[in-house]
C-alpha cells in the first residue's frame, strides 16, 4: 500500500506537466475595424468547447486552449462574429466589423441591460434619438406619438409647456396613475404633474419628464407590458419607457457637435363660428354702460341683431357731447378669432463636446430652448446641462456617471371654465361683432380691462389681452438628475454593479390675479406655491453570462434596491394686496393664508396633513435568468419581491413573477431563403402591480380655515372626510402576451404582430359612503379592470441596403378593448365618478363599460311622435 501511494506521488508532477503540455496559451488583441481602437468585453471562445474569456478594456485577451484546438470564435453584440484558425503560433489578433443588422436587433431592456431582440419573449419597440429631434417637441413625450404601437399620447391643451399623458395598452388602475415609469440610464425618474387645472379653472404646469432634453437621448425603448417590465415590480404594471443618453466615447481626440432648430406654429383648425348675428337677445341690442343700462348690453351671447351693417351704438362707438354715436353693426370677418393668435416659435440650440482615450471618455452638452406660445405673453424657456462619462480605473473596475441639470422658466395661460382662461371667452361668451384688434388697442393704449360689456364695479367679460398680460401664472423649476455607477468584473463572465441615483427638484409657482377682473374686482390677489420632490435609489446587481456548452448559454442576474421618496408641497397666499400692482407676500393687506395643500388619500388639493412631507420607502430583491439554445431558442424568467411602507405590515411583502419564451423558427428549421429571411414566435405570462398611496392606512387631521376672533386667530385641525383602510392589499395586474415576427425579401419587409390580455384586480379606490357615518368616502380594495388588444407593426424598406439613398417606412396599428368588469363581488357599487365638468357631463368608471366613458343627461323621448294641442 505504501509503495502504491509513493508511486502516485512521484508520478503526479509528471502527469501535471503532461496535462499542461497539452494546453497552450493564446494571446492577442481585438480591435474595431473602423478606428483601430481596442474592443472590451468581446467573447473569445475555443470552438467546440465551453472554454472562453472576455477581452479587457484595451481589447487584449489570453486564453488557455487545448492542444487539439484549431479555431477561436470572437463575438460581441453589434459586431459580426469571426472565426480564426489558431495555427502553430501563440498570437491571434482580430479586427471586428460593425454588423448593422445586428445593431438594429439590440435593445435596452429592464434595468438598463442590452439584449438581443430576438431572444425576448415579449414585445418591445425602440426609437432612435435622431428621430426625436427631426420634428422637435418641447415635451419629449409628444415625440413618441405615432412611433410605437399601443402607445397613446394625449396633450392636455396644446398651450405652451402643457402636460402630456402617455398610456400603454390601456388603463390598469381605476383611480391611480396609468402612466408608465420613465428610466434614464437605469435610473427611475419622477414624472409628476402638479397642475391644479380642472373643469373650473387653474393652470397646467406640465409633467416633470418634459425636463429631459431630446438632444441628449441616444435611444428610447418602450417596454409595453408586465411581461417586459416585471423586474420593476410595483412600478412596471403600466409599462416602462427606457431612455439611454449619449455618452463620451473611448476614442482619442475631441468631437464637437452643433445643432440648431427653429419651428413655427399657428392654430391648424378653429371652430366654425357663426358670423350672422351679433351680441344681444331676441334680435335686440344697444350699448349704454355694459351692465344692463342699455338694451341687452350685458349679454354674454350673440342672439342679437343681424350683422347687416345697420347703425347701432356699440361699446367702441365715439361719444359726442355725452351721446354715444351709432356705428355700423358688422362682422369683423371669418379670421377675427384667428387674428387673436400670434405665430408661436421654438428656437433650440445645442452644443456638445465629447472626447477621451482608450481608458476614459466624457460628453458635455448645453441646450437652450426658447418657446414663445401662440398666446401673447406666454413662453417656456429651458437651459439644460448634461455631463456623461466613464473611466476604467483598472482592467476590472469601471466607473461612470451621468448628471443632468435643467432650469425651466415659464409663463402659462389659465385653463378650464374660468375668466382667467381667455379661450373660454373667445370661444363661448363673445359678441360676434367685436373685433379682437380693437380689444388689443384698448389694452395697449391704457393697460385697462376694457371690453364689450364691463364696468369697474363688476366685470362681465375681461379684455383677453388684459388677462394675458396682467393675470399671469409664472413658474420656475430647478432639477438635478444624477447617478454614479461602479462595475467590477472579478472574472470575465461576471459583473458586479453598485449604483446610487438622485432625482430632485424645487418648483415655485406664482399666481397673480389683478383687480378689475370679474372674480377679483376690488383688490389684487397673489399666491405662491412651493414644491419639493426627491427620489433616491440605491441598487446592487450581480450578473453572469456564460456558455455552459457550445449550444447552451445562460444569462443570470440578481439584485436588490432601496427606494426613498419625499414630497413637500405648501402654499402661501396674500388674498388682498395693499399697494396695487405690487405682487409680493410682504405687500399683503391682511394675514397671510398658509396651507400644506396636499390630501394624500385623494391626491387632490383639498386640505393638508399635519406633517407637510410625504415619505415613502420601498425595499426590493429581484432576479432574472435567460437560457439560450443554439442562439435560436430562449427561455426567460424573472422574480421580484417588494416591501412597501404604504401597506400594512401583514401585506407589505408581495411577489411578482414572469416567464417568457421565444423561438427563431427560421434558424431552428433552416427556413431562410430569398423570400423568408426571418421568422420568430414568442409568448409569456407575468404579474406586476401597485402599492397604496401614502397615508392610506390610518385616519388623519387636515388643516382648515382658521377661526378668527377680534385680535386672535385660532388654527383649526379637522378630521378628514376619508375613512382610510388599515387592511389594504396591493393592486395586481396579470398579463398574457403572444406574438410573431416575420421578415421577407432580405429584411426589406417586416411584420410584427402581438396579442395581449391583462387583468387588474384589488384596485385601491375611494368609494362614496353615507355622510351619516362621519365620512364621505372610504378607501378599499375593489374593482377588476381588463384590457385585451392587438398590435401590428409593418416596416418597409423600398430601396436596397446598398443604395446610397435610404428610405424606411413604419406603420403602426393598435386596438385595445378596455372594460370594468366589477367593483365588488356583491355588485352593490355600479359606478364611480372620476371627474365632472359641472354642466351635467361626468367621466365615470362604470361596471360593464370602458374605463373613463362620458355620461350626460339626455332628453326623454316618446316612443312614437305625438301632436300636442
Amino acid at each position: 500500500m505504501r509503495k502504491t501511494i509513493l508511486s502516485a506521488l512521484l508520478a503526479a508532477p509528471v502527469l501535471l506537466q503532461q496535462a499542461a503540455a497539452q494546453n497552450r496559451e493564446i494571446s492577442g488583441r481585438v480591435t474595431d475595424a473602423a478606428n483601430g481602437q481596442g474592443l472590451p468585453g468581446v467573447t473569445v471562445l475555443v470552438k467546440g468547447t465551453t472554454i472562453g474569456v472576455s477581452t479587457g478594456s484595451d481589447g487584449s485577451y489570453t486564453i488557455s486552449a487545448p492542444a487539439t484546438a484549431t479555431t477561436l470564435v470572437f463575438s460581441s453584440i453589434g459586431f459580426t462574429a469571426v472565426e480564426r484558425a489558431i495555427g502553430s503560433g501563440s498570437a491571434v489578433n482580430v479586427a471586428l466589423t460593425t454588423d448593422a443588422k445586428q445593431l438594429g436587433e439590440v435593445v435596452v431592456t429592464a434595468l438598463g441591460r442590452e439584449e438581443q431582440k430576438k431572444s425576448l419573449g415579449y414585445a418591445v419597440q425602440d426609437v432612435r434619438g435622431a428621430d426625436l429631434v427631426q420634428a422637435r417637441e418641447t415635451n419629449v413625450v409628444n415625440s413618441l406619438a405615432g412611433r410605437a404601437a399601443g402607445v397613446q399620447i394625449t396633450n392636455s391643451t396644446g398651450a405652451v409647456g402643457s402636460s402630456s399623458r402617455i398610456v400603454i395598452r390601456g388603463a390598469k388602475s381605476v383611480t391611480g396613475s396609468n402612466q408608465p415609469l420613465f428610466v434614464v440610464d437605469g435610473q427611475p425618474i419622477d414624472n409628476s404633474s402638479f397642475s391644479n387645472s380642472s373643469a373650473g379653472g387653474g393652470v397646467d404646469y406640465g409633467n416633470a419628464v418634459s425636463d429631459i432634453n431630446p438632444d441628449d437621448i441616444e435611444s428610447m425603448t418602450v417596454l409595453k407590458g408586465a411581461n417586459a417590465s416585471a423586474l420593476y415590480g410595483t412600478r412596471g404594471a403600466n409599462g416602462v419607457i427606457v431612455i439611454t443618453t449619449k455618452s463620451g466615447r473611448k476614442a482619442r481626440g475631441l468631437g464637437i457637435s452643433l445643432n440648431s432648430t427653429t419651428t413655427f406654429e399657428t392654430p391648424l383648425k378653429l371652430p366654425d363660428f357663426q358670423q350672422e348675428y351679433g351680441q344681444g337677445f331676441d334680435g335686440e341690442f344697444e350699448y349704454v354702460d355694459g351692465r344692463g343700462g342699455g338694451t341687452n348690453d350685458n349679454a354674454d351671447e350673440s342672439w342679437g341683431p343681424r350683422l347687416d351693417g345697420r347703425l347701432i351704438p356699440q361699446y367702441n362707438s365715439p361719444v359726442v357731447n355725452g351721446v354715444r354715436q351709432a356705428t355700423p353693426w358688422v362682422s369683423p370677418g371669418e379670421d377675427n378669432i384667428r387674428n387673436f393668435f400670434q405665430t408661436g416659435r421654438t428656437l433650440t440650440n445645442n452644443v456638445a463636446l465629447s472626447g477621451g482615450n482608450d481608458k476614459a471618455g466624457i460628453r458635455v452638452s448645453f441646450t437652450n430652448l426658447d418657446n414663445k406660445g401662440i398666446l401673447e405673453n406666454t413662453y417656456l424657456r429651458r437651459n439644460t446641462v448634461n455631463v456623461n462619462g466613464g473611466a476604467d480605473i483598472t482592467d476590472k473596475l469601471k466607473i461612470s456617471t451621468n448628471v443632468n441639470y435643467s432650469e425651466t422658466r415659464a409663463r402659462r395661460p389659465g385653463q378650464g371654465y374660468d375668466e382667467l382662461n381667455v379661450m373660454q371667452q373667445l370661444y363661448t361668451w363673445y359678441g360676434r361683432q367685436v373685433n379682437v384688434r380693437d380689444l388689443r388697442s384698448i389694452y395697449r393704449q391704457g393697460g385697462i380691462n376694457g371690453n364689450r360689456n364691463y364696468n369697474w364695479i363688476q366685470v362681465y367679460a375681461s379684455n383677453p389681452y388684459f388677462i394675458l398680460n396682467e393675470a399671469t401664472n409664472d413658474d420656475r423649476r430647478d432639477r438635478v438628475i444624477g447617478n454614479l455607477t461602479l462595475n467590477y468584473n472579478p472574472v470575465s463572465w461576471i459583473t458586479l454593479t453598485a449604483r446610487t441615483t438622485n432625482d430632485f427638484y424645487n418648483q415655485l409657482n406664482q399666481r397673480r390675479v389683478p383687480a378689475e377682473t370679474r372674480d377679483n374686482a376690488i383688490q389684487d390677489d397673489y399666491t405662491e406655491e412651493n414644491i419639493y420632490v426627491l427620489e433616491r435609489n440605491t441598487e446592487f446587481l450581480a450578473s453572469a453570462n456564460r456558455n455552459l456548452t457550445e449550444d447552451i448559454n445562460l444569462d443570470v442576474l440578481i439584485g436588490a434596491n432601496r427606494r426613498d421618496n419625499r414630497l413637500r408641497r405648501s402654499q402661501i397666499a396674500a388674498p388682498e394686496l395693499a399697494v396695487p400692482g405690487l405682487f409680493a407676500l410682504g405687500n399683503s393687506a391682511g394675514p397671510l393664508v398658509a396651507d400644506n395643500n396636499f390630501d394624500p388619500a385623494s391626491n387632490s388639493n383639498n386640505g393638508g396633513i399635519l406633517n407637510p412631507i410625504q415619505k415613502r420607502q420601498l425595499n426590493s430583491v429581484y432576479a432574472s435568468a435567460r437560457v439560450g439554445y443554439k442562439n435560436f431558442a430562449f427561455l426567460g424568467a424573472t422574480a421580484r419581491n417588494d416591501w412597501s411602507s404604504t401597506l400594512p405590515a401583514d401585506s407589505r411583502s408581495f411577489f411578482y413573477p414572469s416567464v417568457d419564451a421565444s423561438v427563431v423558427l427560421s434558424e431552428a428549421f433552416g427556413l431562410q431563403d430569398s423570400f423568408l429571411s426571418f421568422a420568430k414566435v414568442r409568448g409569456g405570462i407575468a404579474e406586476a402591480g401597485n402599492d397604496a398611496p401614502t397615508y392610506s392606512l390610518r385616519d388623519y387631521y387636515v388643516g382648515s380655515t382658521p377661526f378668527n376672533t377680534p385680535g386672535v386667530i385660532y388654527p383649526q385641525q379637522t378630521a378628514a372626510n376619508v375613512r382610510n383602510n388599515p387592511n389594504l392589499k396591493p393592486e395586481r395586474t396579470t398579463s398574457l402576451e403572444a406574438g410573431i415576427e416575420v421578415r421577407f425579401l432580405k429584411d426589406r419587409i417586416g411584420l410584427d404582430l402581438t396579442g395581449y390580455s391583462t387583468k387588474s384586480t384589488d384596485q385601491i379606490i375611494q368609494v362614496p359612503v353615507s355622510a351619516s357615518t362621519g365620512y364621505t368616502s372610504q378607501v378599499l380594495n375593489a374593482g377588476e379592470l381588463t384590457n385585451k388588444g392587438i398590435e401590428a407593426i409593418l416596416t418597409v424598406a423600398p430601396l436596397s441596403a446598398s443604395s446610397a439613398l435610404q428610405w424606411n417606412v413604419t406603420a403602426n396599428f393598435a386596438a385595445n378593448r378596455n372594460r370594468l368588469v366589477k367593483f365588488d363581488d356583491e355588485g352593490q357599487l355600479k359606478n364611480l365618478i372620476l371627474g365632472s365638468s359641472g354642466f351635467g357631463v361626468n367621466v365615470e368608471a362604470r361596471v360593464g363599460e370602458r374605463y373613463g366613458v362620458l355620461f350626460a343627461e339626455d332628453f326623454l323621448r316618446a316612443p312614437t311622435a305625438k301632436l300636442f294641442t
